[in-house]
């Protein structure tokens, strides 16, 4: 057990060694929280499995998702919905730290630009 007088003295090494616990268990938990949220890929891995009949490519940096039928048209994971530029996205849910933007394109532009 902690001696209490220790802790509250800020000179001791008990004192420091608690305080940084305390910044390392919060920076953790909050870590985990950001990393615990949907990434690009795991988004475009979730769009392929919802939709198998649907031909999809992806561009190598993961912002584009290039589809053989509408954004409307595409089954998306909970949490996501798609906007009027034709983007899939969790921009405005409560509780997102980072989120994900991902266009979606008509696969006849797979690789040419279609921002």
């Amino acid at each position: 057990m902690v001696d209490v007088q220790e802790i509250l003295h800020p000179d001791s090494e008990t004192f420091v060694r608690w305080v940084v616990k305390e910044i390392v268990e919060k920076t953790d938990a909050e870590l985990w929280e950001a990393l615990e949220e949907p990434t690009a890929d795991f988004l475009i891995k979730e769009v392929k499995r919802l939709n198998p009949e649907v031909q999809i490519e992806t561009d190598p940096g993961r912002w584009f998702i290039f589809s053989s039928v509408y954004v409307e048209k595409l089954v998306l994971p909970e949490g996501f919905y798609y906007t009027q530029n034709d983007e899939i996205t969790n921009k405005y849910i409560d509780g997102i730290i980072n989120p994900v933007v991902v266009k979606v394109c008509p696969i006849s532009h797979y690789y040419p630009d279609c921002i």
